[in-house]
């Protein structure tokens, strides 16, 4: 409930320099191919009516009994007036074009029915239509000198005041203003880049604009969002590192040392990609923080000069959030809803685009510098401005445009995305608990091992490790990686991140390690394209590898769950093992032909055990699979026949890495016994993998992923072993799968998201740290098969005899966390 507090509204003002680009949206009408065209003018610029909604609060203004005692917040005052006459000879950045359609709401079944109204195309053109094409950059250059380089700004003192001292009420008024005053510098295209590059290169310009930034004790952003920009435009020069070290000018022309605790530089990932620096995409989190920290301590990134003038950097994301870094508190922190409907904003084909995310996230930060600004106690929480931000754009994608007013201007649904509706609305959502608008927001620390090895377990000690395992086996995941949060509302509400440590869910599968998801994501990302490319008409071959009971074929079917979530047919099993000779592979190629001309669908075929013998001989299959996988046809008894577009999927028998297949049947020593430079498996096949067609096999594969499973690598023990944590979370998620599939009689209902497993702690531990599993994940699951539970209690007592758990598990390890259980102690 909003509290009815009295409130005075306390001017802040923004001085707000950005694009000033003609927005042109259309909507389309119940009559096919026909539009309704609303425009924006390069005078009205959108975030300046964002910002100031983002800044309209609903609650009261008067006093009433309880409170007498007036509370500032902030209103924004825009220094600048785009619509003043000086910008009349200004041709404006460029066109912004944006296309809506109808599209799917979501990704689940559940939300394929509805529609929402979403961007289809959106580009930019160079000129306004209907301008002087003849019009050059020097129109921009005389905004700022006929405009904003002549305008008297709060806090700048003339020669003349400076010479004389010149003190006063007028003076002291001034400076109150100047400790309030914000500058925001929106960089939206590469027009506008050029603009400020030209400040920066002209030493008379480059003065009086750090003058006027230096005044804006308040505080200042440099916002850099790479927009999509007409690509015949585009030179060599704009698509080298040199965007990066513009960044580094843009840093030294805005920030000053002294100002350096309110400095805020927000960048888009994709800029700093389209500059050549490896940030990871649609991957696991840890690589994109780790790809970050080694991209702050690269020489062209300049951090000690950065981290003078400025001390928070924050790195939008355009598939996830957001990553911020505070230069003094030496940690930073990655935010992003993982409960939203990621698969819909990565797809924008199928589900359509909202643009906003990086306006949002500046708005926000804009927003917590005002309140800051009007409250000299305040801590600026960047940090809280994020997630309010992630949070908001999620709500603002799922309502698409034009879902409340469909006769209004989609305009204003880009302005409400923080105004005080929304942020209410929001509010709500939070305290139902609703599952897609919680945040995670995970730290790390800025001073790590180079090359950086940060996880999202890390903050976890050993004993609270442990302890959350075992409720992830009594609960489920997602409660023990939770912090429990009401929220409250206060005038700058920020929601608080939920999800203490987040995981990935792939269909029925559970993923915490970084390094699974990251195979698991990148071959999403190369079904996806797969799927996505109709031009694309041989089958997409992808082996897969893992210890017995890993669960191979299984993994890969829920990968292709998340890419297509709506997909209908089933996979196509073939195991090879079982076929006595290659007529029943051609008969099975039929098969495949006939299923896709059926289900309209590109199948999903699984050979397994591909990697058998044939006849004897090692690999023997593998040259029968090289026509189909290179050009898309078979061999059939009297012609060729065509495949069609489909996934091969291989799965290893024989081999439990790609790594161990490649070099299955050896390589090539020289003959005199010496180090061969090269020792790469392309370079020096054996004779044995050459007749095998091994090489030409391995060449027509476009994917691979090695399957992790529940034990420990050969050699090695869970005490010894690096990833100690990840198999142990592997190990537990999969024993909790394993209970709701075979123990049911064991559960209990908490609340309407929980179900309680009644099963003993220390058999727990026991499953946990069980030094190996024979058959792997098979194995755990064949233990909760054979146990009898007792009055809905899984206990030591419930388990089989010896001889059964002997047969798939370490059993003298197993039995020993098992407090007061007696075995034989010679059998050690």
């Amino acid at each position: 409930m909003i509290s009815q507090a009295y409130y005075v509204d306390v001017a802040v003002p923004i001085i707000l320099l950005g694009s000033l680009v003609r927005h042109v949206v259309l909507t389309p009408e119940k009559e096919r191919g026909h539009f309704t065209a609303h425009v924006r003018e390069i005078n009205e610029p959108l975030i300046e009516a964002m910002i100031d909604e983002a800044l309209t609060e609903d609650s009261p203004r008067k006093k009433n009994k309880q409170n007498h005692t007036p509370t500032p917040r902030p209103a924004a005052k825009f220094v600048l007036d785009y619509r003043d006459k000086a910008l009349s000879s200004v041709k404006g950045f460029g066109e912004l074009h944006s296309v809506l359609d109808y599209f799917p709401r979501g990704a689940t079944k559940k939300l394929q029915s509805e529609q929402r109204l979403r961007v289809r195309h959106e580009y930019v053109s160079d000129r306004i239509r209907g301008s002087d094409d003849t019009a050059e950059s020097a129109d921009d250059d005389s905004f700022l000198d006929n405009w904003f380089f002549k305008e008297r700004w709060p806090g700048t003192k003339s020669a003349k005041e400076k010479s004389e001292g010149a003190e006063g009420n007028a003076s002291s008024a001034e400076d109150a203003v100047s400790s309030r005053q914000i500058m925001v510098v929106y960089d939206h295209d590469s027009r506008f880049r050029g603009l400020l590059s030209r400040i920066q290169q002209d030493e008379k310009k480059k003065k009086k604009f750090r003058t006027i930034s230096s005044a804006c004790k308040g505080g200042v952003i440099l916002a850099i969002n790479d927009h999509e920009t007409n690509r015949e435009q585009f030179t060599p020069e704009s698509a080298d590192g040199s965007a990066l070290s513009w960044f580094g000018d843009a840093v030294d022309l805005c920030f000053h040392e002294e100002l350096r605790n309110k400095s805020v530089v927000i960048v888009a990932a994709d800029a700093l990609r389209k500059c050549g620096e490896r940030i990871m995409e649609r991957g696991a989190v840890e690589s994109s923080v780790n790809d970050v920290l080694m991209l702050i301590r690269s020489t062209g990134f300049h951090l000690k000069e950065f981290r003078k003038k400025c001390r928070h950097l924050v790195i939008v994301f355009r598939e996830t959030g957001a990553l911020h870094i505070d230069f003094d508190e030496k940690h930073g922190f990655v935010t992003y809803g993982p409960n939203c409907d990621r698969h819909a904003q990565m797809h924008p084909g199928a589900y359509g685009r909202v643009p906003g995310k990086f306006a949002t996230i500046v708005i926000s930060v804009v927003r917590e510098l005002c309140w800051a600004a009007v409250d000299s106690g305040a801590k600026l929480d960047v940090d809280g401005a994020i997630r309010m931000a992630v949070a908001a754009y999620n709500y603002h994608y799922d309502a698409g445009f034009l879902l409340k007013a469909p006769k209004g201007s989609p305009f204003e649904d880009y302005a409400n995305i923080l105004s005080a509706g929304r942020r209410a609305e929001l509010f709500e959502a939070f305290q139902k608990g609703k599952e897609e608008y919680l945040l995670a927001s995970v730290k790390f620390e800025l001073e790590q091992q180079n090359p950086p090895k940060w996880n999202r377990v890390d903050e976890f000690k050993q004993d609270e490790f442990v302890n959350k395992l075992i409720e992830i086996v009594q609960k489920g995941i997602e409660v023990p990686l939770r912090k429990s949060w009401t929220p409250e509302w206060m005038p700058n509400f920020k929601p608080t991140s939920v999800i203490r440590v987040p995981f990935s869910q792939y269909g029925l599968l559970t993923l915490v390690d970084p390094i699974e998801i990251e195979r698991f994501s990148s071959l999403a990302k190369l079904i996806d394209k797969y799927l996505s490319t109709p031009s694309w008409t041989k089958p997409l071959s992808i082996a897969v590898f893992g210890a017995p009971g890993a669960g191979k074929s299984f993994a890969v079917k829920q990968i292709i769950q998340r890419v297509s979530p709506d997909r209908k047919t089933e996979p196509l099993i073939f195991n090879l093992a079982q076929f006595a000779s290659t007529d029943q592979l051609t008969e099975a190629f039929h098969k495949v032909q006939d299923n896709a001309l059926k289900a309209q669908e590109v199948p999903l075929v699984v050979f397994d055990e591909f990697d058998s013998d044939l006849n004897g001989a090692p690999l023997g299959w593998l040259k029968y699979f090289l026509a189909p996988m290179q050009d898309g046809e078979f061999r059939g008894k009297d012609a060729d026949y065509r495949v069609g577009r489909a996934i091969f999927l291989f799965a290893g028998g024989t081999s439990q890495r790609f790594d161990d297949f490649k070099m299955s049947l050896g390589e090539n020593n020289d003959s005199h016994g010496a180090e061969v430079e090269d020792r790469s498996y392309e370079s020096l096949p054996s004779d044995r993998a050459k007749q095998a067609k091994l090489p030409d096999f391995i060449s027509r594969l476009r994917g691979h992923l090695d399957v992790a499973g529940i034990n420990p690598p050969k050699g090695g023990s869970l005490k010894s072993t690096e990833d100690n944590r990840m198999i142990l979370m592997r190990r537990a998620t999969l024993l909790r799968s394993a209970l709701v599939q075979h123990a049911g009689e064991i559960f209990r209902k908490v609340d309407s998201k929980v179900s309680f497993a009644n099963i003993n702690e220390d058999l727990i531990r026991a499953f946990l740290y069980a030094h190996n599993y024979v058959h792997g994940s098979r194995s755990m699951e064949a233990i909760v098969q054979m146990s009898r539970f007792i009055d809905g209690h899984f206990v030591p007592t419930s388990l089989p005899t010896r001889e059964l758990l002997e047969t798939h598990v370490d059993f003298p390890s197993f039995m020993s966390r098992i407090r007061g259980w007696h075995y034989d102690q010679d059998f050690i």
